[in-house]
C-alpha cells in the first residue's frame, strides 16, 4: 500500500472518529440535561410538599381560642353599642317631651287651649318615636315601654275646660305628675348611657388586646415558618447542585472524547518521524490518540542495497534505551 493511501485512510479515520466523538459527547450532554430536569422537578415537588406540611402545622391552637373569645366580645360590644344609641335617641325625645310639658303648663294657666293641644300633639308624636331599649346586662328599667303603652297621662284641653280655675288646676297637676315621671326616666336613661359607655370602652379594650395577642402569635409563627421554609429551600438547592456536579462529570468525560486532537500541539516531534504522523506536526495527517508517551529513541528509516542486486527495501530499525 502506498504512503498516500495510508495517509488517506488515516485522515478518513480521524474525521470519522472526530464525528463519532462529537456525537457521543452531544448525546451524553443531552441525556445529562434531561435527567437533571427530572431531578429538579422531583426535588421541587418534595420541597412544595414539605412547605405545605409546615404551613398546615403552623396554626397555633391558641389563636382559634382567642379568635372565638374576640368574636363573643364583639357580639357583646355590638349589643351595648346598639343599646347606647337607642338610649341617646330616647334621651333627646324625653327632653323634648319635658319641654312641651312646660309649654302646656303655661298654656293651661293662661287658658290657652290651642297651644295646650299643639304641645300635647307633639308629645304624643315623640312618644311614638321612642324605642324600647334592647336589654343588655346592667341596664335598669327606663320606663319607656310603660310610657308607650299608657301615654303621658295628660288629656286634651277639652277634658279640663281650661276656661275654669278648676280645670286649669287639674291640668297643671297632671302635667306636674308627667314631668316627675319624665325626670325619673331621664335619670335612668343617663345612668344607663353611662353604663353602656363604660362597658363599651371595656369591651373594646379587651377586643384590642386579644387582636394584638393574635397578631403577635401569628407574626412569630410566620417568622418561624418562613425561616424553616428558607432552610428547606437552601437544602434543596444544595442537593440539586451536588447532583448537578455529579452529572457534570459525565459532561467532562464527553468533552475529553472530543479533546483528543489537542495532543496535536505536541510540537517536539521531528518531521518525517512516526511521532510526527501521529501528532500531525508534518504535512501528513495525524492519527487520533488519547495520549502519547514519547519513547527515548524513535526508529528511523534506512535503506540498503541487496548484494543480490534486487530492488531497495525499507527496514524499521529499533533500538532500546
Amino acid at each position: 500500500m502506498s504512503t498516500s493511501s495510508i495517509n488517506s485512510a488515516i485522515s478518513t479515520s480521524q474525521a470519522l472518529f472526530g464525528k463519532l466523538a462529537a456525537t457521543a459527547a452531544a448525546s451524553a450532554q443531552s441525556m445529562a440535561n434531561y435527567r437533571l430536569q427530572l431531578v429538579q422537578t422531583q426535588l421541587n415537588n418534595q420541597l412544595n410538599q414539605k412547605i405545605a406540611l409546615l404551613q398546615s402545622q403552623a396554626d397555633d391552637p391558641t389563636v382559634s381560642i382567642l379568635e372565638q373569645q374576640g368574636t363573643t366580645l364583639q357580639q357583646q360590644l355590638t349589643s351595648y353599642d346598639n343599646a347606647q344609641g337607642q338610649i341617646s335617641q330616647n334621651g333627646t325625645l324625653l327632653n323634648d317631651i319635658l319641654s312641651q310639658l312646660g309649654t302646656m303648663a303655661n298654656a293651661a294657666q293662661a287658658g290657652d287651649s290651642a297651644t295646650f293641644d299643639n304641645s300635647l300633639s307633639t308629645i304624643n308624636s315623640d312618644i311614638g318615636t321612642l324605642q324600647v331599649v334592647t336589654f343588655v346586662p346592667g341596664l335598669q328599667p327606663d320606663g319607656v315601654a310603660p310610657l308607650k303603652t299608657n301615654g303621658i297621662g295628660v288629656g286634651s284641653s277639652a277634658s279640663y275646660d281650661l276656661s275654669t280655675q278648676a280645670g286649669q288646676t287639674q291640668a297643671v297637676s297632671d302635667i306636674q305628675t308627667a314631668e316627675n315621671l319624665l325626670q325619673q326616666m331621664l335619670t335612668a336613661g343617663r345612668e344607663n348611657e353611662q353604663l353602656t359607655s363604660s362597658v363599651t370602652a371595656a369591651l373594646q379594650g379587651q377586643i384590642t388586646g386579644i387582636s394584638n395577642q393574635v397578631s403577635t402569635i401569628q407574626s412569630t409563627t410566620e417568622d418561624q415558618t418562613s425561616a424553616q421554609i428558607a432552610t428547606l429551600q437552601q437544602q434543596e438547592q444544595t442537593e440539586y447542585h451536588l447532583i448537578e456536579l455529579n452529572f457534570g462529570n459525565i459532561s467532562e468525560t464527553a468533552d475529553m472524547m472530543t479533546s483528543v486532537q489537542s495532543y496535536q500541539q505536541l510540537t517536539a516531534a521531528t518531521a518525517g518521524t512516526t511521532l510526527s504522523i501521529l501528532t500531525g506536526n508534518s504535512d501528513q495527517p495525524a492519527l487520533m490518540v488519547a495520549a502519547i508517551t514519547s519513547p527515548s529513541t524513535i526508529g528511523t528509516v534506512s535503506s540498503s542495497s541487496s548484494q543480490s542486486g534486487s530492488g531497495a527495501t525499507g527496514q524499521i530499525i529499533s533500538t532500546s534505551a
